[in-house]
Protein backbone atom coordinates (compact mmCIF):
# COMPACT_ATOMS: atom_id res chain seq x y z
CA UNK A 1 0.00 0.00 0.00
CA UNK A 2 2.78 2.42 0.85
CA UNK A 3 4.45 2.13 -2.51
CA UNK A 4 1.14 2.90 -4.16
CA UNK A 5 1.35 6.34 -2.64
CA UNK A 6 4.05 7.27 -5.11
CA UNK A 7 1.56 7.01 -7.96
CA UNK A 8 -0.75 9.64 -6.49
CA UNK A 9 -0.88 12.77 -8.64
CA UNK A 10 -1.24 14.98 -5.55
CA UNK A 11 -2.21 14.32 -1.93
CA UNK A 12 -5.58 15.56 -0.78
CA UNK A 13 -4.95 18.05 2.02
CA UNK A 14 -8.56 19.14 2.33
CA UNK A 15 -8.90 17.19 5.56
CA UNK A 16 -5.74 18.78 6.87
CA UNK A 17 -2.07 17.90 7.24
CA UNK A 18 -2.75 15.57 10.15
CA UNK A 19 -4.97 13.36 8.01
CA UNK A 20 -2.31 13.21 5.33
CA UNK A 21 0.36 12.30 7.89
CA UNK A 22 -1.89 9.54 9.19
CA UNK A 23 -2.31 8.28 5.62
CA UNK A 24 1.45 8.19 5.25
CA UNK A 25 1.70 6.34 8.59
CA UNK A 26 4.08 8.97 9.91
CA UNK A 27 5.14 9.00 13.55
CA UNK A 28 3.99 12.35 14.91
CA UNK A 29 4.59 14.08 18.24
CA UNK A 30 2.93 17.20 19.61
CA UNK A 31 3.76 19.67 22.36
CA UNK A 32 1.33 20.40 25.24
CA UNK A 33 -0.26 23.14 23.14
CA UNK A 34 -1.21 20.57 20.49
CA UNK A 35 1.31 21.81 17.92
CA UNK A 36 3.16 19.25 15.82
CA UNK A 37 6.82 19.30 16.82
CA UNK A 38 8.13 16.02 15.34
CA UNK A 39 7.41 14.09 12.14
CA UNK A 40 9.15 10.82 11.27
CA UNK A 41 8.58 9.54 7.72
CA UNK A 42 11.26 6.84 7.76
CA UNK A 43 10.51 4.29 5.01
CA UNK A 44 7.49 6.36 3.96
CA UNK A 45 7.66 7.56 0.32
CA UNK A 46 6.87 11.27 0.51
CA UNK A 47 5.83 13.48 -2.40
CA UNK A 48 7.06 17.08 -2.87
CA UNK A 49 3.53 18.30 -2.14
CA UNK A 50 3.67 16.52 1.22
CA UNK A 51 6.88 18.28 2.14
CA UNK A 52 5.43 21.61 1.02
CA UNK A 53 2.63 21.23 3.57
CA UNK A 54 5.03 20.04 6.27
CA UNK A 55 7.09 23.16 5.60
CA UNK A 56 4.20 25.28 6.87
CA UNK A 57 4.45 23.78 10.38
CA UNK A 58 6.54 26.47 12.04
CA UNK A 59 6.50 24.63 15.37
CA UNK A 60 8.44 21.65 13.97
CA UNK A 61 11.77 20.87 15.65
CA UNK A 62 12.39 17.34 14.30
CA UNK A 63 11.85 16.02 10.77
CA UNK A 64 12.79 12.71 9.15
CA UNK A 65 12.39 12.45 5.37
CA UNK A 66 13.18 9.32 3.35
CA UNK A 67 13.43 8.27 -0.26
CA UNK A 68 14.44 9.35 -3.73
CA UNK A 69 11.49 11.73 -4.14
CA UNK A 70 13.26 14.05 -1.69
CA UNK A 71 15.69 16.10 -3.77
CA UNK A 72 17.28 19.53 -3.98
CA UNK A 73 14.03 21.18 -5.05
CA UNK A 74 12.22 19.64 -2.07
CA UNK A 75 14.51 21.49 0.31
CA UNK A 76 13.00 24.83 -0.73
CA UNK A 77 9.91 23.87 1.26
CA UNK A 78 11.90 23.67 4.50
CA UNK A 79 13.02 27.31 4.55
CA UNK A 80 10.28 28.39 6.94
CA UNK A 81 11.10 25.82 9.61
CA UNK A 82 13.06 28.20 11.80
CA UNK A 83 12.63 26.04 14.92
CA UNK A 84 13.95 22.90 13.23
CA UNK A 85 16.81 21.44 15.28
CA UNK A 86 17.01 17.88 14.00
CA UNK A 87 16.81 17.02 10.28
CA UNK A 88 17.24 13.59 8.70
CA UNK A 89 17.43 13.19 4.91
CA UNK A 90 18.00 9.46 4.54
CA UNK A 91 18.24 7.60 1.21
CA UNK A 92 17.40 10.80 -0.63
CA UNK A 93 18.43 12.30 -3.97
CA UNK A 94 19.79 15.46 -2.34
CA UNK A 95 23.08 16.60 -3.92
CA UNK A 96 25.84 19.03 -3.04
CA UNK A 97 23.92 21.74 -4.89
CA UNK A 98 21.00 21.46 -2.48
CA UNK A 99 22.97 21.74 0.75
CA UNK A 100 23.28 25.58 0.76
CA UNK A 101 19.51 25.72 1.28
CA UNK A 102 19.97 24.14 4.70
CA UNK A 103 22.03 27.10 5.88
CA UNK A 104 18.78 29.05 6.20
CA UNK A 105 17.75 26.74 9.08
CA UNK A 106 19.41 28.74 11.85
CA UNK A 107 18.21 26.47 14.69
CA UNK A 108 19.59 23.31 13.05
CA UNK A 109 21.89 21.34 15.35
CA UNK A 110 21.64 17.74 14.13
CA UNK A 111 21.91 16.75 10.46
CA UNK A 112 21.65 13.17 9.24
CA UNK A 113 22.39 12.54 5.55
CA UNK A 114 22.76 8.77 5.70
CA UNK A 115 22.79 7.05 2.30
CA UNK A 116 22.12 10.26 0.41
CA UNK A 117 24.69 8.80 -1.89
CA UNK A 118 25.18 11.72 -4.28
CA UNK A 119 26.86 13.79 -1.59
CA UNK A 120 30.63 14.20 -2.01
CA UNK A 121 33.54 16.14 -0.55
CA UNK A 122 32.37 19.29 -2.33
CA UNK A 123 29.28 19.39 -0.15
CA UNK A 124 31.31 19.27 3.05
CA UNK A 125 32.52 22.81 2.45
CA UNK A 126 28.89 23.92 2.64
CA UNK A 127 28.23 21.94 5.81
CA UNK A 128 31.31 23.53 7.35
CA UNK A 129 29.43 26.84 7.06
CA UNK A 130 26.86 25.60 9.60
CA UNK A 131 28.89 26.38 12.74
CA UNK A 132 26.16 25.50 15.24
CA UNK A 133 25.97 21.83 14.21
CA UNK A 134 26.56 19.42 17.09
CA UNK A 135 25.67 16.12 15.39
CA UNK A 136 26.58 15.20 11.81
CA UNK A 137 25.78 11.81 10.31
CA UNK A 138 27.19 10.97 6.86
CA UNK A 139 27.10 7.15 6.62
CA UNK A 140 27.40 5.67 3.14
CA UNK A 141 27.92 8.93 1.32
CA UNK A 142 30.84 9.58 -1.04
CA UNK A 143 32.80 11.56 1.54
CA UNK A 144 36.53 10.76 1.71
CA UNK A 145 39.48 12.03 3.76
CA UNK A 146 39.46 15.39 1.99
CA UNK A 147 35.83 15.93 2.88
CA UNK A 148 36.51 15.26 6.54
CA UNK A 149 39.34 17.79 6.51
CA UNK A 150 36.86 20.37 5.17
CA UNK A 151 34.75 19.93 8.32
CA UNK A 152 37.45 21.46 10.54
CA UNK A 153 35.49 24.73 11.12
CA UNK A 154 32.74 22.86 13.00
CA UNK A 155 33.91 23.79 16.50
CA UNK A 156 30.79 22.59 18.32
CA UNK A 157 30.56 19.13 16.78
CA UNK A 158 30.00 16.36 19.33
CA UNK A 159 29.07 13.38 17.14
CA UNK A 160 30.46 12.49 13.71
CA UNK A 161 29.21 9.33 12.00
CA UNK A 162 31.25 8.31 8.95
CA UNK A 163 30.44 4.62 8.71
CA UNK A 164 30.66 3.27 5.19
CA UNK A 165 32.61 6.23 3.84
CA UNK A 166 35.90 5.58 2.04
CA UNK A 167 38.29 6.84 4.70
CA UNK A 168 41.84 6.19 5.83
CA UNK A 169 44.27 7.43 8.47
CA UNK A 170 44.37 10.92 6.96
CA UNK A 171 40.80 11.49 8.15
CA UNK A 172 41.73 10.32 11.63
CA UNK A 173 44.51 12.91 11.79
CA UNK A 174 41.93 15.66 11.26
CA UNK A 175 39.34 14.19 13.60
CA UNK A 176 41.94 13.82 16.33
CA UNK A 177 42.16 17.62 16.39
CA UNK A 178 38.39 18.16 16.77
CA UNK A 179 38.47 18.34 20.54
CA UNK A 180 34.73 18.82 21.07
CA UNK A 181 33.90 15.38 19.69
CA UNK A 182 32.33 12.96 22.16
CA UNK A 183 31.57 10.20 19.64
CA UNK A 184 33.05 9.10 16.30
CA UNK A 185 31.88 6.19 14.16
CA UNK A 186 33.82 4.51 11.35
CA UNK A 187 33.33 1.43 9.21
CA UNK A 188 36.43 1.40 7.05
CA UNK A 189 39.07 -1.28 6.41
CA UNK A 190 41.65 1.38 5.53
CA UNK A 191 41.98 2.78 9.05
CA UNK A 192 45.05 1.36 10.78
CA UNK A 193 46.82 1.58 14.13
CA UNK A 194 48.35 4.87 13.00
CA UNK A 195 44.91 6.39 12.58
CA UNK A 196 43.78 5.13 15.97
CA UNK A 197 46.85 6.77 17.50
CA UNK A 198 45.60 10.13 16.19
CA UNK A 199 42.08 9.47 17.46
CA UNK A 200 43.53 8.87 20.92
CA UNK A 201 44.13 12.62 21.15
CA UNK A 202 40.40 12.88 21.92
CA UNK A 203 40.84 12.28 25.64
CA UNK A 204 37.21 13.07 26.47
CA UNK A 205 35.68 10.84 23.83
CA UNK A 206 32.91 8.56 25.07
CA UNK A 207 31.90 6.68 21.94
CA UNK A 208 34.26 5.13 19.38
CA UNK A 209 33.28 2.74 16.60
CA UNK A 210 36.13 1.22 14.59
CA UNK A 211 34.18 -1.37 12.61
CA UNK A 212 36.25 -3.36 10.07
CA UNK A 213 39.37 -1.30 10.84
CA UNK A 214 42.86 -2.78 10.46
CA UNK A 215 43.31 -2.46 14.21
CA UNK A 216 45.87 -4.84 15.69
CA UNK A 217 46.86 -5.74 19.23
CA UNK A 218 49.63 -3.13 19.00
CA UNK A 219 47.09 -0.43 18.21
CA UNK A 220 44.96 -1.30 21.22
CA UNK A 221 47.44 0.43 23.49
CA UNK A 222 46.16 3.78 22.20
CA UNK A 223 42.72 3.07 23.63
CA UNK A 224 43.99 2.46 27.14
CA UNK A 225 44.13 6.16 28.05
CA UNK A 226 40.62 6.96 26.82
CA UNK A 227 39.17 6.67 30.31
CA UNK A 228 35.83 8.28 29.42
CA UNK A 229 34.93 5.62 26.85
CA UNK A 230 31.54 4.06 27.51
CA UNK A 231 30.69 2.78 24.00
CA UNK A 232 33.35 0.88 22.03
CA UNK A 233 32.71 -1.07 18.84
CA UNK A 234 35.58 -3.18 17.47
CA UNK A 235 33.49 -5.25 15.05
CA UNK A 236 35.55 -7.52 12.79
CA UNK A 237 38.92 -6.10 13.77
CA UNK A 238 41.84 -8.52 14.09
CA UNK A 239 42.47 -8.06 17.80
CA UNK A 240 43.17 -10.98 20.12
CA UNK A 241 43.34 -11.54 23.88
CA UNK A 242 46.71 -9.78 23.90
CA UNK A 243 45.15 -6.56 22.70
CA UNK A 244 42.05 -6.61 24.88
CA UNK A 245 44.20 -6.50 28.02
CA UNK A 246 44.41 -2.75 27.34
CA UNK A 247 40.66 -2.47 27.97
CA UNK A 248 40.76 -3.47 31.61
CA UNK A 249 41.15 0.09 32.89
CA UNK A 250 38.12 1.42 31.01
CA UNK A 251 35.80 1.24 33.98
CA UNK A 252 33.07 3.49 32.55
CA UNK A 253 32.29 1.12 29.68
CA UNK A 254 28.58 0.56 29.07
CA UNK A 255 28.48 -1.00 25.60
CA UNK A 256 31.19 -3.17 24.07
CA UNK A 257 31.12 -4.94 20.71
CA UNK A 258 33.80 -7.57 20.07
CA UNK A 259 31.89 -9.46 17.38
CA UNK A 260 34.00 -11.19 14.77
CA UNK A 261 37.29 -10.60 16.58
CA UNK A 262 39.83 -13.25 17.60
CA UNK A 263 39.17 -13.07 21.32
CA UNK A 264 38.59 -16.09 23.58
CA UNK A 265 37.60 -16.73 27.18
CA UNK A 266 40.84 -15.10 28.32
CA UNK A 267 39.58 -11.67 27.29
CA UNK A 268 36.58 -11.83 29.62
CA UNK A 269 38.72 -11.37 32.72
CA UNK A 270 39.55 -7.87 31.48
CA UNK A 271 35.87 -6.96 31.41
CA UNK A 272 35.17 -7.93 35.02
CA UNK A 273 36.14 -4.44 36.19
CA UNK A 274 33.46 -2.71 34.10
CA UNK A 275 30.57 -2.33 36.57
CA UNK A 276 28.51 -0.15 34.20
CA UNK A 277 28.61 -2.62 31.29
CA UNK A 278 25.07 -3.46 30.19
CA UNK A 279 25.49 -4.54 26.55
CA UNK A 280 28.11 -7.01 25.33
CA UNK A 281 28.40 -8.62 21.91
CA UNK A 282 30.73 -11.64 21.78
CA UNK A 283 29.19 -13.25 18.69
CA UNK A 284 31.47 -14.99 16.18
CA UNK A 285 34.36 -15.12 18.66
CA UNK A 286 36.27 -17.97 20.30
CA UNK A 287 34.46 -17.59 23.63
CA UNK A 288 33.50 -20.94 25.18
CA UNK A 289 32.52 -21.59 28.78
CA UNK A 290 34.79 -20.87 31.74
CA UNK A 291 35.52 -17.25 30.91
CA UNK A 292 31.86 -16.35 31.25
CA UNK A 293 32.26 -16.64 35.01
CA UNK A 294 33.90 -13.20 34.91
CA UNK A 295 30.76 -11.69 33.39
CA UNK A 296 28.60 -12.99 36.23
CA UNK A 297 30.19 -10.27 38.36
CA UNK A 298 28.72 -7.49 36.21
CA UNK A 299 25.61 -6.18 38.02
CA UNK A 300 24.07 -4.31 35.07
CA UNK A 301 24.67 -6.72 32.19
CA UNK A 302 21.28 -6.94 30.50
CA UNK A 303 22.22 -7.78 26.89
CA UNK A 304 24.54 -10.65 25.97
CA UNK A 305 25.11 -11.98 22.46
CA UNK A 306 26.84 -15.37 22.21
CA UNK A 307 25.71 -16.21 18.67
CA UNK A 308 28.10 -18.52 16.81
CA UNK A 309 30.40 -19.04 19.79
CA UNK A 310 31.48 -22.32 21.38
CA UNK A 311 29.20 -21.87 24.37
CA UNK A 312 27.42 -25.02 25.54
CA UNK A 313 25.41 -26.29 28.51
CA UNK A 314 28.39 -25.81 30.83
CA UNK A 315 28.49 -22.12 29.94
CA UNK A 316 24.89 -21.74 31.11
CA UNK A 317 26.04 -22.31 34.71
CA UNK A 318 27.66 -18.89 34.51
CA UNK A 319 24.95 -17.24 32.43
CA UNK A 320 22.44 -18.30 35.07
CA UNK A 321 24.22 -15.99 37.54
CA UNK A 322 23.64 -12.92 35.34
CA UNK A 323 20.43 -11.87 37.06
CA UNK A 324 20.02 -8.59 35.16
CA UNK A 325 19.85 -10.28 31.73
CA UNK A 326 16.94 -9.20 29.55
CA UNK A 327 18.26 -10.31 26.14
CA UNK A 328 20.29 -13.45 25.45
CA UNK A 329 21.32 -14.72 22.01
CA UNK A 330 22.39 -18.37 21.89
CA UNK A 331 21.83 -18.90 18.16
CA UNK A 332 24.19 -21.41 16.55
CA UNK A 333 25.62 -22.65 19.85
CA UNK A 334 25.59 -26.12 21.44
CA UNK A 335 23.15 -25.22 24.21
CA UNK A 336 20.56 -27.98 24.68
CA UNK A 337 17.52 -28.51 26.91
CA UNK A 338 19.88 -29.18 29.81
CA UNK A 339 21.38 -25.73 29.37
CA UNK A 340 18.00 -24.04 29.05
CA UNK A 341 16.91 -25.55 32.35
CA UNK A 342 19.71 -23.62 34.06
CA UNK A 343 18.20 -20.36 32.84
CA UNK A 344 14.89 -20.77 34.65
CA UNK A 345 16.00 -18.36 37.37
CA UNK A 346 16.58 -15.40 35.02
CA UNK A 347 13.38 -13.61 36.03
CA UNK A 348 14.16 -10.45 34.03
CA UNK A 349 14.77 -12.28 30.75
CA UNK A 350 12.55 -10.92 27.96
CA UNK A 351 14.06 -12.36 24.78
CA UNK A 352 15.95 -15.61 24.19
CA UNK A 353 17.23 -16.61 20.75
CA UNK A 354 18.03 -20.31 20.24
CA UNK A 355 17.88 -21.01 16.50
CA UNK A 356 20.28 -23.68 15.20
CA UNK A 357 20.79 -25.23 18.65
CA UNK A 358 20.04 -28.75 19.99
CA UNK A 359 17.23 -27.33 22.15
CA UNK A 360 13.85 -29.03 21.64
CA UNK A 361 10.19 -28.08 21.94
CA UNK A 362 10.10 -29.83 25.30
CA UNK A 363 12.98 -27.76 26.65
CA UNK A 364 11.36 -24.56 25.44
CA UNK A 365 8.06 -25.54 27.05
CA UNK A 366 9.79 -26.04 30.40
CA UNK A 367 11.49 -22.67 30.07
CA UNK A 368 8.19 -20.97 29.23
CA UNK A 369 6.58 -22.56 32.26
CA UNK A 370 9.29 -21.06 34.47
CA UNK A 371 9.43 -17.74 32.59
CA UNK A 372 5.97 -17.15 31.08
CA UNK A 373 6.76 -13.69 29.73
CA UNK A 374 9.94 -14.60 27.86
CA UNK A 375 9.90 -14.44 24.05
CA UNK A 376 11.73 -17.41 22.55
CA UNK A 377 12.97 -16.96 18.98
CA UNK A 378 13.84 -20.18 17.15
Amino acid sequence: MLFGLIALAAPAFAAGIEDRLAELQATVKKNPAGEIISIDLENRPTLPADVAEIGKLGSLDTLVLWGADVNDATLDSLAGLQKLKNLTLRNTAVTNAGLPKLKALKALRQLNLQRSAQLTNEGMATIAEMPELTHLMLPYTKVTDEGVIALAPLKKLRLLDLRGCTLADKACAQIGQMSTLAAVKFRSPSITDAGVKDLANLKKIKGLHLEDAKLSDDGMVYLADLKELDDLNLLRTTITDYGTEHLKGLTKMKQLNLRGTWVTDETLQYLAGMPELFKLDLSETGVENGGLAHLAKLPKLSYLDLWATRANDEAMDHVAQMKALEFLNLDNTMVSDAGLKKLHGLKKLKTLQISQTPATDAGVAELKAALPSVKVVR
